[in-house]
């Protein structure tokens, strides 16, 4: 083998003739192999992609918001250029993008019909040429548009906000006028000219009889008739206090959202401003039912940026660490509707995220797949299906809950940092608090045995999983292995036969324990550092029960239980080349669905009729391509644990090299293009660890 790197031979056999012909003489080609001796091709795939769904978007900045009469809220998210819907619960009921064509999309604005049936969306579509398009749109709680955009029939400039009046009218103000026009077909029948007085207007109401209150930037009120003269102003005594948003009440009078500029204790604070017609203030409030689920902190207040107000309730849009979007329902019952995820803001450079693993974790409940969307915190419960997410108990789960197991009575356990809870339709969310120290993991698991009710959770960080008696709320013992190579484990599983599986990421492994926590025996994934990061199990309708597992090199992988008999396995070409497999569950038919936090979307694999083994047939194992003179083949012995085997794995790393210890009781395999070990090295051996020709254990890219 030539130590010269391939990018000089030319030169070198120039210089060295002698040499390079010494080289020719010494190395004998391998002679080509026949159609009879060629490696049997692969298995087919035994999983396809079948569907795709989208979560609910976290990647939004709110521009403005509205409420319809039966709790539904549409958000700009003036980033996105489009417009979000959300269902009375906070479901995510759809998008719908701003018709701007290849314009830039400036200063959305949301509103209702009086009837409160409809959404209405204004935006101005900004042309390269410094031009303006202003155009409306009629929207369903949906998202579906009613008809086709009517566009502004006056030039009013970029458009600031816009009010829907009583008599049907649209109130729009614009950078350079205010005008009263039809939302259905663009006419204008009213038009102010702004003026300097009126310039620094930043907010609208439409008041009774034409009249209309601003509000400016910085933070006072004022009030036109229907003749557009001035007739009252009002402002805050409170310098710590400003108004950045309001909207108009029956009588006549106005109600302004409430924001702070300074430090203010958290017994102090406020939401809304009541003003009379005069803009004397009436009142300063904090409804309850807002105030309890409003993110608040005392340097920087609620961060209150948006209001609106309809048969359907309030609802507030706050900044603070991300954007927010609340509901105060007419019965007073405060619901978050939806939160963006964190990342930095370019209005706020200072603001330091505080920690947040976006975990998309799933779990086979109730007879449909359950995801516990962490992008955001705290995480949403969201029951998953072709038509969208249904969200679960949007009031009640706000703890930082890390993952979820199915539950006998159709909900859920919940692990925290600092404990377990349950939720379930028909109790709710009831606080266990189970002990569980799994800050560095908190991957759950139930086992349903002989009534009682075991709760098993990860702890990574002490190598060992918890054991909690679910009936007695107390710790009931521990799972570990007497040496774990690295942090373990990576997740769990109990099988329908009562066994608990525990996934190796390090060392490629899975083990098998009893109920009692007996180690009972495994197998082995391919690739230690590419073992399975996820394990989910499923008792099937039909046949053996199966395990699916995700590696961490994004491979999916199937096995029949309980002896981890392979059955075949894919390598996860997602359609987003941002994707990421984050978890899996599996169905009792065989689909397995996946997380994708890199997309934000739940991928469906069904399985592909004909493509798996029979349970009477043994499977073989997969076939990897070879690239030298013989396929890269690796053959381990060791003892780990009390148990030992010893199994024939293609490598998936083209170019392995081993390194021994000095006495020879243990070797390393590397990856040279990885440039990490493949196998941890405390591994007893008992044979010679390689089959592959000795040319290629010293070779490097």
């Amino acid at each position: 083998m030539s130590l010269l790197p391939r990018s000089r031979w030319p030169a070198a056999l120039t210089v060295m003739p002698f040499l390079a012909a010494t080289v020719a003489l010494s190395v004998v080609p391998a002679p080509a192999r026949s159609s009879a001796q060629q490696a049997p091709p692969a298995p087919p795939a035994p999983y396809a992609l079948e569907a795709s769904w989208p979560l609910p978007p976290r990647d939004f900045t709110v521009a403005d918001v509205a409420v319809a009469a039966d709790g539904s809220v549409a958000v700009a998210d003036e980033a996105g250029n489009r417009v979000l819907f959300y269902g009375p619960d906070g479901s995510f009921t759809g998008q719908w993008a701003f018709p701007c064509d290849a314009y830039r999309p400036i200063n959305p604005r949301l509103e209702v019909s009086p009837t409160g049936d409809r959404f209405l969306a204004a935006v101005s579509c900004q042309f390269p040429s410094s031009g303006m398009r202003n155009l409306v749109a009629q929207l369903g709680v949906d998202g579906g548009a009613l008809g086709p955009p009517a566009i502004f029939s006056q030039p009013v400039g970029a458009i600031r906000d816009i009010a829907s009046a009583s008599d049907g009218q649209l109130v729009v103000m614009g950078d350079l006028r205010l005008v009263w026009m039809d939302p259905t077909t663009g006419q204008i029948s009213r038009s102010e000219a702004l003026g300097q007085a009126r310039a620094g207007a930043v907010r609208v109401a439409a008041l009774p009889a034409g009249a209309a209150a601003l509000l400016f930037s910085d933070g006072h009120l004022e009030r036109y008739d229907g003749n557009g003269v001035q007739v009252a102003t009002g402002t805050l005594a409170d310098s710590r206090l400003t108004l950045t948003d309001l909207v108009s009440e029956a009588d006549g009078g106005t109600v302004g959202l409430v924001d702070t500029r300074g430090a203010i204790p958290a017994a102090q604070r406020t939401l809304l401003a009541r003003f009379d017609q005069d803009l004397r203030l009436l009142a300063m409030e904090g409804p309850p039912g807002l105030m309890a689920v409003l993110p608040f902190e005392a340097p920087r207040g609620f961060g209150a940026q948006f209001l609106h107000r309809s048969a359907g309730g309030w609802v507030v849009a706050t900044r603070s660490w991300v954007d927010e979007v609340h509901r105060l329902a007419p019965d007073g019952t405060g619901l978050p509707v939806t939160a963006a995820s964190i990342g930095p803001r370019p209005y706020d450079p200072n603001v330091v995220a505080p920690p947040l693993l976006p975990r998309l974790s799933l779990a086979w409940v109730d007879g449909k797949p359950w995801l516990l969307d962490g992008r955001v915190m705290p995480p949403e419960l969201l029951a998953l299906s072709a038509t969208g997410s249904r969200r679960l108990a949007a009031a009640t789960v706000r703890a930082p809950y890390l993952d979820m197991a199915a539950a006998p009575d159709g909900g859920v356990w919940l692990s925290r940092p600092d404990g377990i809870d349950h939720w379930s339709a028909a109790r709710g969310l009831e606080t266990m608090d189970l002990p569980c120290a799994c800050q560095d993991g908190g991957r759950i698991a139930a086992l349903e045995l002989g009534g009682l009710t075991s709760l098993l959770v990860t702890q990574p960080r002490q190598g060992r999983v918890q054991v909690v008696d679910a009936g007695l709320r107390a710790a009931a013992g521990a799972i570990s292995l007497p040496d774990p190579a690295a942090l373990w484990p990576a997740d769990l599983a109990v099988t329908p036969g009562g066994e608990v599986l525990t996934a190796d990421a390090a060392t490629g492994e899975v083990q098998r324990w009893t109920p009692g926590g007996r180690l009972r025996g495994g197998w082995l994934e391919t690739g230690p550092g590419a073992g399975p990061r996820r394990i989910a199990v499923a008792d099937m309708a039909g046949g053996p029960d199966r395990a699916a597992l995700l590696s961490a090199d994004q491979r999916l992988v199937l096995r029949e239980l309980p002896e981890g008999r392979w059955l075949g396995e894919i390598p996860l070409a997602l359609p987003d080349p941002d994707g990421f497999a984050e978890d899996l569950t599996m169905a009792p038919d065989g689909r397995v669905f996946l997380s994708d936090s890199g997309a934000g979307r739940v991928h469906l694999f069904a399985p592909i009729p004909g493509a798996l083994p029979t349970p009477a047939a043994p499977p073989a194992p997969p076939q990897r391509p070879a690239t030298g003179p013989a396929a890269s083949t690796v053959t381990r012995w060791w003892v780990r644990a009390g148990w030992s085997w010893a199994r024939p794995r293609p490598s998936p790393c083209r170019s392995p090299r081993i390194a021994a210890s000095p006495a020879g009781t243990w070797a390393q395999t590397w990856c040279s293009s990885w440039n990490i070990p493949m196998i941890d090295g405390r591994k007893e051996m008992a044979a010679p660890t390689s089959t592959w020709p000795a040319s290629r254990m010293s070779r490097r890219r």
